[in-house]
């Protein structure tokens, strides 16, 4: 999951007759309380505005169809904090909840949403958002939703220090205002309550009801604070281009060094509780993954006689293959270990240690993964995380990939300049031919 018709809200009107028995030069009066202004607490609100808090996610079984019973186990948390100003929007998480996100959306002069990031080159990049139909992207649906709350929105409670939206009749205002401040988008609410004391808004709690997904049934429940307001809020910064400095030409010059030679190097991956041990060889006409664990999980292709062949293995036959394959090219041989540009690799107080930049987005990080294993090994596209680490000589020893979920990937380099292929392809089999 993740990624209108107002209410009129009658006013609760105490009444109360001042006076019993008068005499008639005193007239009859009576008295009426003043509607509460909730609306009134929020003013100072409806800028910028930041609010930091928590989801809590509640797992459900489904015990029959549409019948849901929670489990034993405690709910799941991770914190929220979430950014409105002039300058754009920004929401994150951070927890063990869901994967670690943070959203940047910056607002055009258009008011549309527009992405500004520094690419794998450490190039600025600004672009427009687009919707599926390839339109602009409003960016509407991410000002902050006290901005176009009013009193007619909301239920209050009798001594002012609770509202709340209705989620049956007013559901529509409901979703934006959840939306807004979680950036997630439901099918229904359950409860949608904004708290304060005499002056002004404190807290959010929202409740989202049991939602049935594809992998999980569960309940979600957000509670923010409110943090900062006005002046004190702190829109998102355009990045800018990164400088180099010297150590980052020794290891640019490390991975130059992989992309023009012949290798060979171990890939080790720990994920969802399996550990994968592959030894890879690498030339400019080759490319074969050989899976110490399962040689059903071993692949490849090379080249030969300007003619393409992949290579398999089946558990029928106990032996490998080759195949004409019209999906390669010699370019499919070039492994991109100079993806990133060197500026995007940060030295650490080890002088052999490298991490990415913090502006080097997670799915650049996994595209990098993926792609150096040839696109053999798909457990590689959730890495999030990057460290690379030379040799005493500054050579590349290893590229270490993590991700939240304490997953990790070594690529260890065993050999440079060579590469010694453990049985030779050319005189495989072709496939569906007798041996």
């Amino acid at each position: 999951m993740k990624k209108t018709k107002i209410l009129w809200v009658l006013p609760l009107l105490i009444l109360s007759a001042c006076g019993s028995e008068t005499t008639s030069d005193v007239p009859q009066t009576s008295q009426t309380t003043e509607k509460i202004d909730f609306a009134k607490k929020f003013d100072s609100l409806k800028g910028n505005l930041k609010m930091t808090g928590t989801i809590s996610y509640k797992f459900y079984n489904e015990v029959s169809t549409g019948k849901y019973e929670p489990t034993v186990g405690e709910p799941v948390t991770s914190n929220l904090n979430v950014t409105f100003s002039d300058d754009g929007y920004v929401v994150s998480y951070n927890g063990d909840f869901d994967e670690n996100f943070t959203e940047t959306l910056f607002k055009s002069d258009d008011n549309t949403v527009e992405l500004r990031y520094i690419n794998n080159k450490n190039q600025l990049i600004i672009e427009r958002g687009k919707d599926k139909e390839g339109k602009e992207v409003s960016f509407d649906k991410f000002t902050n939703p006290f901005a176009s709350l009013t009193n007619d929105d909301l239920t209050i409670s009798d001594d002012g220090l609770e509202a709340s939206i209705d989620t049956k009749a007013n559901l529509e205002k409901a979703l934006f205002f959840t939306h807004g401040f979680t950036y997630y988008n439901f099918p229904s609410l359950e409860k949608v309550s904004i708290l304060a004391d005499e002056n002004k808004v404190t807290n959010i709690h929202i409740e989202s009801g049991v939602i049935p997904e594809n992998i999980r049934n569960g309940t979600y429940t957000f509670d923010l604070t409110v943090e900062a307001f006005g002046d004190d809020v702190t829109g998102p910064v355009t990045p800018t281009p990164l400088t180099t400095n010297e150590r980052q030409d020794v290891i640019y010059e490390a991975l130059n060094e992989l992309m023009n030679n012949d290798l060979e190097f171990n890939l080790s991956v720990s994920a969802w509780g399996l550990v994968t041990n592959q030894n890879y060889y690498s030339t400019s006409t080759v490319l074969f993954c050989d899976d110490q664990d399962d040689k059903i999980y071993s692949q490849g292709f090379f080249k030969d006689d300007e003619k393409f062949f992949r290579v398999f293995y089946t558990r029928d036959d106990k032996k490998f293959f080759k195949e004409e394959s019209k999906n390669y090219t010699d370019d499919s041989f070039n492994l991109p270990w100079t993806f990133f540009d060197k500026a995007l690799y940060i030295p650490t107080e080890d002088s052999n240690e490298f991490t990415l930049s913090s502006t080097v987005s997670a799915d650049n990080v996994a595209a990098f993964a993926y792609n150096l294993s040839g696109k053999f090994n798909t457990d590689l596209v959730g890495m999030e995380n990057l460290k690379v680490y030379l040799d005493v000589n500054n050579h590349i020893e290893k590229l270490c990939f993590s991700n939240a979920y304490k997953q990790e990937a070594t690529f260890k380099i065993t050999k440079i300049g060579q590469c010694n292929l453990p049985f030779d392809l050319k005189a495989l089999d072709v496939s569906g031919t007798k041996q």
